[in-house]
């Protein structure tokens, strides 16, 4: 049995008041309780394997916490590995997770509001401005989770250096903190997902009441928050879902080749294949599947490798990073969205005894080259006019550095 204590604080100085410097300061504290207890049970091993039962070990762990500020909480986690042959390991895990609203999620002192017009299909216009409040909620709830995993684990008796494993995993969320803040540009297309973010047609005390939440106004030109007419105003800080449904795979193959007088060279292929994404972003709202859509999970990512090293130092490592294909859903009509491949290269050299002259023995040097052929990211029609989506893509282009690593 573990037992550990936590004590947390986070601060914060605010330079706006009501979007005059003032220097507001927050603070927030929590003390944490935590025990944590695990078994393992060795029904089959070496000493009485037999056909069909190499081994078969059980887990069973439960992790007990208790917050200060938001309660106590109590996971159980079980698990089996059953191995039928040599080389093929498969397992299994049931479990329940939990997880507190951080400190810096709670506070609000750095809340802003602004006023931005967006599209709405429902304006004669195409679009409408909206107020909007972003930042953190001091409402928010815990997060708790149940998840299972199946999966297996194979390496080959006749062909050393193989070995590929593949997990299916499937996670309910309850309560999970996110934010529509996302779905910017898109929030009143869906506006059957966000409907519990969104009040239309406010009353003069509705915007005055959301202009106050703020400690800041962001000023974009379009007028003052109080005075501004509005045609809607949409809640962006963070807040919990009712529910999220996600499942899919996690796979990796590696070889490693090991050559007389080349060195050594490692193949690896791995990814995350998403089979479903389905949100309820408010207690009366619909799930809506989110998978392969702007500003959400791609279904299919891999990471690729080719590492060779050699006994003399050196090393070379090349990486192919690939995002499928998906959909934007924030155009009229909807359009494709192009799969994005990027290649990233380091050269290392580990100097062991080598450079002792000039103090860098023991050192490791490389060299990086961070999307080799600067390749721009996939164009996405975002309202913000930054023509890529944030939150799955990256506008660094080439990106070159180099590294000294030295040990003692």
């Amino acid at each position: 049995m573990a037992a550990g204590a936590r004590y947390d604080k986070y601060s914060t100085d605010s330079l706006f008041d009501s979007g005059v410097l003032g220097g507001q300061e927050s603070s927030f504290e929590r003390d944490v309780i935590a025990l944590f207890n695990e078994i393992l049970v060795p029904l089959f091993d070496q000493g009485n394997s037999s056909q069909g039962l190499e081994r078969l070990i059980l887990t069973a762990s439960l992790r007990y916490e208790d917050y200060n500020d938001v309660g106590s909480t109590t996971n159980p986690k079980v698990g089996v590995l059953w191995t039928p042959i040599k080389g093929l390991d498969i397992r299994g895990t049931w479990g329940k997770s939990f997880r507190a609203p951080d400190l810096q999620e709670l506070d609000e002192i750095t809340n802003f509001t602004v006023i931005f017009p967006i599209a709405d299909p429902s304006s004669p216009t195409g679009v409408i401005f909206s107020l909007f409040h972003l930042g953190n909620n001091s409402n928010l709830k815990n997060e708790t989770a149940k998840t299972w995993t199946a999966g297996f684990d194979y390496s080959s008796p006749s062909l050393p250096g193989l070995a590929l494993d593949m997990t299916y995993y499937n996670i309910k969320f309850n309560n999970r903190i996110t934010s529509a803040a996302n779905s910017f540009s898109s929030i009143l297309i869906q506006e059957d997902k966000f409907a519990s973010a969104i009040l239309r047609n406010p009353s003069q005390a509705d915007i005055d009441e959301a202009c106050s939440l703020g400690d800041l106004f962001v000023d974009f030109g379009f007028g003052p928050c109080a005075t501004t007419p509005v045609s809607a105003i949409i809640d962006l800080r963070l807040i919990n879902t009712a529910v999220t449904r996600t499942d899919g795979f996690d796979f990796n193959v590696r070889y490693v080749l090991e050559t007389e007088g080349y060195g050594r060279f490692n193949f690896h292929v791995g990814g995350t294949y998403i089979l479903s994404f389905d949100e309820a972003f408010g207690p009366t709202a619909p799930a809506v599947a989110l998978v392969n859509l702007v500003a959400n999970p791609i279904g299919l990512r891999l990471r690729n490798s080719m590492t060779w090293s050699s006994q003399n130092g050196w090393s070379a490592s090349a990486f192919l990073n690939y995002s499928d294909s998906y959909t934007d859903n924030v155009s009229s009509p909807e359009r494709k969205i192009d799969s994005w491949t990027t290649i990233d290269l380091t050269l290392s050299y580990s100097t062991v005894d080598g450079l002792r002259s000039v103090g860098l023995n023991n050192a490791l040097l490389s060299l990086s080259v961070r999307n080799l052929f600067d390749t721009d990211p996939p164009f996405v029609n975002n309202v913000l006019g930054v023509g890529y989506d944030p939150e799955n893509a990256s506008p660094l282009g080439r990106f070159i550095s180099f590294s000294i690593t030295k040990t003692w």
